[in-house]
């Protein structure tokens, strides 16, 4: 049995995966975070913990901070672990999965979640008929996102530890905590730009209530996954569970179940990306297939994803 610990509004999605866990006692919830946006799990020959953070936006050039992991090795306090991260890549999560293998213990990649309650409280709960408003929408846009433009800040590393960001002090309490400034990341403002001057029907907005936004969806061919702290957003489930096309800025990110077959992605950065990208739009309805497909065998599932989490936990001799 293991003795839980995580916020669950950041975890709903996951909460109700876990029941059957719960039923069967494997599991016992107790009460909120030990570590920072991390779900923790102890048990008698191990825990697990399920990282819920950003990763990083490719375009710093930079590996994720350790100070997360560094936080999940004092915590663990010489226990084999096991850490499910939402947020995975091979490259830009190597230097964490060092720290971890260093302790005799690993990383793995996971699958993106929500933890917005509009996802739950609107989407999810007018699902049916949210799905047939869609189907029933006329298309009126090639291309959208809706998203605010302005640059997002990421503190740079720790005056000591190149590992770490300055924040970590305050975030985990490794480092100097001295002010380091921060990068800007200006990708969103980039691919605005970049669809305005195309030859694609683009809409944007910045602020928009939650239900707008859905509906307006509906008139695009294509929703756009913007990248902001990191690679991911929220919209990968909000939009494939409403069986729309989505396509991402090309990344070295993925799930534990691969979803690069079901939401395409493009090199805005490459020539050729408004060709490649006009591929997508003209076949939006075979992608729509396809992000709904990944959302009911994948995220919709009763068991992929505590089938996968199982399996891994047996895999470290976890449980």
């Amino acid at each position: 049995m293991f003795k839980a610990y995580y916020l669950k509004k950041r975890f709903g999605f996951l909460d109700g995966k876990l029941n059957a866990w719960k039923a069967t006692g494997f599991i016992r919830y107790l009460e909120s975070q030990c570590v920072r946006k991390t779900a923790s799990f102890y048990g008698e020959r191990g825990n697990f913990y399920i990282d819920s953070s950003d990763g990083v936006n490719e375009d710093l050039g930079i590996k994720e901070y350790c100070g997360s992991i560094i936080n999940i090795v004092d915590d663990s306090d010489g226990k084999k672990f096991l850490v499910f991260k939402t947020s995975y890549s091979p490259s830009h999560t190597s230097e964490a999965r060092k720290v971890a293998l260093e302790s005799n213990s690993d990383i793995v990649p996971f699958f993106v979640m929500c933890h917005y309650s509009d996802f739950y409280s609107y989407t999810l709960r007018r699902r049916k008929k949210l799905l047939k408003l869609r189907r029933a929408t006329k298309k009126k846009y090639d291309i959208g996102f809706c998203a605010g433009l302005e640059p997002y800040k990421f503190p740079q590393p720790d005056s000591d530890d190149k590992r770490i960001s300055w924040m970590d002090k305050y975030y985990y309490g490794v480092g100097t905590g001295g002010d380091g400034g921060y990068y800007r990341i200006n990708t969103r403002r980039d691919l605005y730009d970049k669809l305005e001057n195309s030859r694609f029907k683009f809409f944007h907005r910045e602020k928009i209530k939650y239900s707008k936004y859905i509906r307006k969806s509906f008139e695009w061919k294509i929703c756009l996954n913007p990248p902001g702290l990191g690679e991911y957003t929220a919209r990968m489930l909000e939009h494939s569970a409403l069986g729309q096309a989505i396509v991402l800025r090309k990344n070295s990110y993925d799930n534990a179940i691969s979803y690069k077959e079901h939401f395409p992605e493009v090199d805005f950065n490459k020539e050729g990306w408004e060709d490649n990208l006009q591929r997508i739009v003209d076949n939006y309805e075979y992608w729509e297939e396809r992000s709904l497909e990944y959302y009911d065998t994948v995220y919709d599932s009763e068991t992929a994803i505590t089938d996968y989490m199982l399996k891994k936990l047996k895999e470290y001799g976890i449980c």
